[in-house]
């Protein structure tokens, strides 16, 4: 029926998008080289909020393959986990506080903490935080898991240190469903520090 034919045409689509531009940005940001093409529109190499379609892309392909069990949307998945989480390896060696993961330098949360212009970094990490937590739960990857929770910790280490005052002004930027994700964080391990954030 449609409903099955819609489910085919977005997996075939899935299928098709090029892992290496979706983590082209990504690389780039932790020095390390890449010979693939930029993507436009919101993902180019100038948005502020490029990188946040690799999110998006975790989740789909998770979705997808606990609903269909194609084992090709799994492995390219498990596929950008690995090279994701071997990038968040590299973040202080990029220069970037420990867990850190983004297609943007993480001196976008300096910006916003001042009250200077930025689009919605904090968005983007929702996307990340989530499409992690979806490779994790729905498709099995432990990985996925260990860079979530990386990435959680820094998220709790940007905010916890904030004055309340600075706080109210930084969730004037938007951030997405990131609540909803660290709650889920917590859900998954029990860690209090995430429900806290």
């Amino acid at each position: 029926g449609p409903f099955r034919a819609n489910q085919a045409r977005n997996t075939d689509y899935l299928l098709f998008v090029d892992p290496e531009r979706m983590l082209r940005s990504f690389r780039i940001n932790y020095g390390q080289p890449t010979s693939a093409l930029p993507c436009g529109g919101w993902e180019a190499p100038d948005s502020e909020i490029r990188g946040h379609t690799t999110g998006h892309l975790l989740s789909g392909l998770a979705l997808t393959y606990a609903n269909t069990g194609n084992e090709a949307a799994r492995a390219k998945g498990r596929y950008l986990v690995s090279q994701l989480a071997a990038l968040q390896a590299r973040a202080a060696g990029a220069g970037y506080n420990p867990g850190y993961l983004s297609a943007f330098p993480e001196s976008y949360f300096d910006r916003m903490e001042a009250g200077q212009p930025v689009w919605s970094p904090y968005y983007m990490i929702h996307k990340y935080l989530a499409g992690m937590i979806d490779q994790y739960q729905l498709a099995g990857d432990g990985q996925a898991l260990d860079v979530a929770v990386k990435l959680g910790d820094w998220v709790d280490w940007r905010t916890s240190r904030l004055p309340y005052a600075q706080m109210q002004m930084v969730l004037g930027y938007e951030y997405g469903g990131l609540p909803e994700a660290l709650a889920n964080l917590y859900a998954i391990t029990g860690a209090e520090r995430y429900l806290a954030a």
